[in-house]
């Protein structure tokens, strides 16, 4: 965004559209582009905004999304180094962080490590609530089920 008003106002549109669509965590590193360009207005209102979405209001499922988001975009060829740190900064920082002091309170610090795809230990923990990323998911040819931003894209042309 080149003008501060636009990036006002891009920043409180995302907001407003990822409280109604939470699952779409494409739209948390939309959000990161507000911090990209030096501005005058304090956006610190997004910083505590996806804080707080990644440590409290994401399900594990939307975790997991967000956490191969961001592997993927490590990944990439070209990748921006700024919109890598502010992404391990702002998202996977804090969401790592409140999973850790959680797992700590309920004495399961250091987790599990994730049962074999199609073994009974999987099937048993098929509906578990913990922060597993299997490296199976880290494929190359997996990152096409990853919410990508083309969303954005389809639902401003609409």
């Amino acid at each position: 965004p080149k003008y501060h008003a636009e990036s006002y106002l891009y920043s409180k549109f995302l907001m407003s559209y990822f409280k109604l669509h939470t699952i779409d965590v494409s739209l948390l590193f939309e959000l990161l582009i507000i911090f990209l360009h030096p501005t005058s207005i304090d956006f610190s209102f997004v910083r505590e905004f996806l804080e707080s979405v990644v440590a409290n209001t994401l399900s594990c499922t939307s975790k997991r999304k967000l956490l191969l988001r961001f592997f993927g975009v490590l990944n990439m060829e070209g990748a921006d180094i700024e919109t890598i740190i502010l992404s391990m900064q702002i998202l996977v920082e804090p969401m790592l962080r409140f999973h850790f002091e959680e797992e700590g309170k309920k004495g399961r610090l250091g987790g599990r490590q994730p049962a074999s795809k199609g073994s009974l230990a999987a099937e048993r923990n098929e509906h578990d609530d913990s922060l597993v990323i299997d490296a199976a998911d880290l494929r190359h040819d997996a990152r096409s089920e990853i919410v990508d931003s083309i969303v954005i894209n389809e639902f401003m042309s609409k």
